[in-house]
C-alpha cells in the first residue's frame, strides 16, 4: 500500500470508528470491496425507512422546477444534458446549488463546451485528459454524486442505516482526499488501476 492508500484507509477508519486489519486491507482491490469491508464492521441497529437518496432526489426535482426546468415525468434516468441549455449551464448550475443548499459537482470544460477535444493539446500533442462531463450522467447519478460530496451534512455517522450510506461516504472521501472527480469514481473501479491510488 502506498501513502495515498494508507491515508485513505486511516481516514475511513476514523470516520466510521472501525479498524481494518492490515492483512484484510491488503486484499482490498475495488471500491466495492472497500465498502463491503467497512459494512462488515458496522452494527446497523435500525434500518432507516427514509431513503436519503429519495429525499435528495425529490429536493433536486423541486429546485429544478423552481428554476423553470421541468423533469416531468419524474425519471431518474433522464440525462442531465437534456435538462439544461448549454449556453446557460454555468449560471443555472450556480443557481441550482444555491437553491438546493448543497454542493454540486464541479462542471468540467466539456460541460461548458461539448465541442472541446477530450484531451488538452500542447504543440499538437495530446497531453492531459480532461475531466469527464458531469452532464453526461443521469439525474440518479447526480443524486449519488451530491450525496457523496455532501456526506458530512447528509449522513448520520452515529446511526448508519444501510450499505448505500457507506458507498456514498467512501466515494466522497476518495473525491475529497485524493481529488478524483466524483463522477469518475464507481463501485467496480480498481483502487490502484482505475483510480490511480497507490
Amino acid at each position: 500500500m502506498g501513502l495515498d492508500s494508507v491515508e485513505l484507509l486511516v481516514t475511513v477508519e476514523r470516520k466510521f470508528k472501525i479498524e481494518i486489519p492490515n492483512q484484510e486491507s491488503e486484499r482490498i482491490n475495488t471500491v466495492q470491496e472497500f465498502v463491503n469491508s467497512v459494512f462488515d464492521k458496522i452494527n446497523i441497529a435500525t434500518i432507516n425507512e427514509e431513503s436519503i437518496k429519495e429525499n435528495v432526489f425529490l429536493r433536486l426535482i423541486k429546485c429544478l422546477n423552481q428554476l423553470g426546468i421541468s423533469c416531468s415525468p419524474l425519471d431518474g434516468n433522464i440525462l442531465i444534458k437534456d435538462l439544461f441549455i448549454t449556453s446557460h449551464l454555468h449560471d443555472l448550475w450556480t443557481r441550482l446549488q444555491f437553491s438546493l443548499e448543497l454542493f454540486l459537482p464541479a462542471l468540467s470544460d466539456n460541460d461548458i463546451d461539448p465541442n472541446l477535444d477530450t484531451h488538452v493539446k500542447i504543440f499538437g500533442f495530446k497531453t492531459i485528459k480532461r475531466n469527464q462531463p458531469i452532464t453526461s450522467g443521469t439525474l440518479n447519478q447526480l443524486v449519488d454524486w451530491i450525496i457523496s460530496i455532501n456526506f458530512e451534512s447528509l449522513i448520520n455517522f452515529n446511526s448508519i442505516s444501510n450499505l448505500y450510506e457507506i458507498e456514498r461516504t467512501i466515494c466522497g472521501l476518495i473525491n475529497r482526499n485524493i481529488g478524483i472527480p466524483i463522477n469518475e469514481i464507481e463501485m467496480h473501479h480498481s483502487i490502484n488501476a482505475d483510480l490511480g491510488i497507490d
